[in-house]
């Protein structure tokens, strides 16, 4: 068995470097150009692949820095947005607080006026009570003379 199997091996050898040899020489010049060709097509393929990839990459990226130059306009305009609803939120609250400042600096004294006022008629009152009382004492004196002399 061994025997057979180291004369196998050789044959086979022999056998596969004969096909090489037959390969080779049926290689033609015509065969040669006709893979040199395919081969320069398949560069060209590649190339323009790769081309068209890059031309891709390229306006991949436009499209992307254009889409966030969007986004970041976007996102400035939603911020200003914000900031002008923020404002006018602290102005409000500012007019509110002013507001309510007044009516409590206004509160004392329209308290003090009317205190004042309430005074002021009551002092009125109390002489024009005193001169009716006084008005009346001398009706009355005159009364009594007017009594006496008749």
């Amino acid at each position: 068995e061994r025997e057979q199997e180291q004369r196998k091996r050789p044959r086979a050898e022999k056998e596969t470097e004969s096909r090489e040899r037959d390969r080779e020489q049926r290689k033609s010049p015509r065969a040669e150009k006709e893979t040199e060709m395919r081969e320069r097509e398949q560069r060209e393929k590649e190339s323009e692949s790769r081309e068209r990839a890059r031309a891709e990459k390229k306006t991949d990226g436009r499209e992307r820095e254009q889409r966030e130059k969007e986004s970041k306009s976007k996102e400035s305009e939603s911020r200003e947005r914000k900031r002008a609803r923020a404002e006018k939120e602290i102005e409000r609250a500012e007019k509110e607080t002013e507001n309510r400042e007044r009516e409590q600096r206004m509160r004392p004294r329209t308290e003090k006026e009317t205190e004042s006022r309430e005074r002021e008629r009551a002092e009125k009152e109390s002489e024009s009570r005193e001169r009716d009382r006084e008005s009346s004492e001398r009706d009355c004196e005159q009364r009594k003379r007017a009594e006496n002399e008749t």
